[in-house]
């Protein structure tokens, strides 16, 4: 079960940080599904391997950006 972390208050410094490596944890999520095979496509379709996410990290969606943090 996930650890509840509502409480929990960073500085500005863990605050750069939470998010340098939700970007990291996106991008290695990106890089496997290239390497897959994966392409970018305007819907997503795992028939034919296209995903809409595969765009860079700044045009990434923030529902997608949060849930990376």
């Amino acid at each position: 079960m996930p650890l509840d972390l509502g409480g929990v208050i960073l500085n500005d410094k863990l605050e750069e940080l939470v998010d340098q490596l939700a970007e990291n944890t996106r991008n290695v999520w990106a890089r496997d599904r290239i390497r897959q095979g994966w392409t970018y496509g305007q819907c997503d379709d795992t028939e034919n391997k296209r995903s809409c996410h595969l765009v860079p990290y700044s045009k990434v969606d923030t529902s997608i950006k949060k849930a990376n943090r």
